[in-house]
């Protein structure tokens, strides 16, 4: 085996856990979704954090469906850190289809040629 082989492996291996991981995140993001109406900002902040590192991984493995959805979570969370209110139930609900597209799109990634 090439050195070149054994680096894609490496790099195959690394992006398998990747996924694996961020398919484990999503009970997390579902449950920080759930905390919005309660804790506002802070729960956003958390969801900000989550999918930023989701989001750059996942474009630095290739896995570019994924990075788009959760950037997409990412500066939902970021524009309503930065008003001085939030609409509570529109930003859940929306962080809500944001979430179930990463989901899907993490089971695609699991799962090529499905």
């Amino acid at each position: 085996m090439s050195s070149e082989d054994e680096v894609k492996g490496k790099l195959a291996d690394i992006a398998a856990r990747y996924l694996k991981r961020t398919a484990g995140e999503m009970d997390e993001l579902q449950a920080l979704v759930g905390q919005v109406p309660a804790e506002g900002k802070p729960a956003l902040r958390r969801i900000e954090v989550l999918t930023h590192r989701i989001r750059g991984s996942g474009a630095v493995f290739g896995f570019a469906e994924i990075s788009t959805a959760a950037e997409a979570i990412e500066m939902l969370a970021v524009d309503q850190i930065r008003l001085p209110r939030i609409d509570v139930a529109q930003v859940a609900e929306r962080l809500q289809q944001l979430t179930a597209e990463l989901q899907a799109a993490v089971h695609r990634a699991q799962s090529p040629g499905a």
